[in-house]
């Protein structure tokens, strides 16, 4: 692929990576950097696909290799997690009249990294499992696990979860 189809490319993906980097980042500022590191990654190599011809999978892993790699690098170097995700999301979201679907996205983006990425992957990108798992780096059954474990986290949130069968909603 030459260097002119590669950024026609790139540039038709900017909008999907961007949202990948917010939802991984949860930072306009943090995701800007990461699609431009994830863009001169990709200049820089040959596309590598998986086993789909979907260029977007690649760029996505890429996306998520370097935001992990310096998301790792940032808990280290500090010694923290960057705990104040909530107060931005409520921030952001909150207010007496937010709507049932902007409370739904603050309830997604309150979950923890790993949820937050599969169900981006699975649900808004549509992925399948076995390419969310190849995108993350995960197996399909920590996938699975993963986007069950967030169905049940929002279903507590929203309040719709039983722990008790018997229960009355």
């Amino acid at each position: 692929m030459n260097e002119r189809q590669m950024r026609a490319d790139l540039s038709y993906y900017l909008g999907q990576l961007w949202r990948f980097g917010i939802v991984l980042s949860c930072d306009n500022l943090v995701a800007e950097k990461l699609v431009e590191q994830t863009c001169m990654r990709a200049l820089e190599r040959e596309p590598v696909l998986f086993c789909t011809n979907r260029m977007d999978c690649w760029l996505f892993s890429i996306l998520h290799s370097v935001w992990y790699n310096s998301h790792r690098f940032h808990t280290f170097r500090t010694g923290q997690h960057n705990d104040n995700l909530r107060v931005r999301v409520a921030t952001r979201y909150g207010g007496p009249h937010e709507s049932e679907g902007a409370a739904l996205v603050a309830q997604v983006m309150e979950l923890p990294d790993a949820y937050r990425a599969t169900v981006f992957l699975a649900y808004v990108e549509e992925m399948s499992y076995r390419e969310v798992s190849q995108v993350l780096a995960l197996s399909v059954d920590t996938v699975t696990n993963s986007l069950a474990a967030a169905r049940i986290l929002l279903a507590e949130t929203t309040g719709r979860f039983r722990r008790n069968p018997t229960e009355v909603i």
